[in-house]
């Protein structure tokens, strides 16, 4: 990871999926998990990689405009407050969930509270982790 996250915190990354999904993700977030940090928006090469990988699907050469919006919010979880319901998406995106293991872990959980929930893969990453889920309605892959 080429970003260091502030001690305790979780970077949530948003993509493949639609713009309105991902506010939705991010707005049922801020609710549960209070201390937060803005939102970020890019159409950029995935930057937490060493050097900077390109999204599946897109060319080195592509400009900014042509590649897949990617939305992302970084939260404290020891701030997490539970006092939402499940919350139905009208589509799916893909959350990757980067932090420690135990904050990670934490975020993923209220994930799935908040949203219909299929984990994807999980990869190391030094002392850290980055867990891939998809959200949204079943069989949305």
């Amino acid at each position: 990871m080429g970003m260091p996250l502030p001690a305790g915190h979780v970077l949530v990354r948003l993509h493949d999926g639609p713009r309105e999904v991902a506010v939705a993700v991010l707005d049922a977030l801020e609710i549960s998990f209070p201390t937060h940090t803005g939102r970020g928006e890019s159409h950029q090469a995935n930057v937490w990689e060493d050097p900077p990988i390109m999204r599946p699907g897109t060319t080195a050469g592509a400009a900014d405009s042509e590649l897949p919006a990617v939305w992302s919010q970084t939260f404290d979880p020891v701030s997490a407050r539970a006092d939402q319901g499940p919350i139905t998406l009208p589509g799916g995106i893909t959350a990757d969930v980067l932090g420690a293991p135990d904050v990670a872990f934490s975020v993923v959980r209220v994930l799935g509270e908040l949203f219909h929930a299929e984990e994807e893969g999980m990869i190391r990453r030094g002392p850290e982790v980055e867990i891939q889920l998809r959200l949204g309605p079943r069989g949305t892959g």
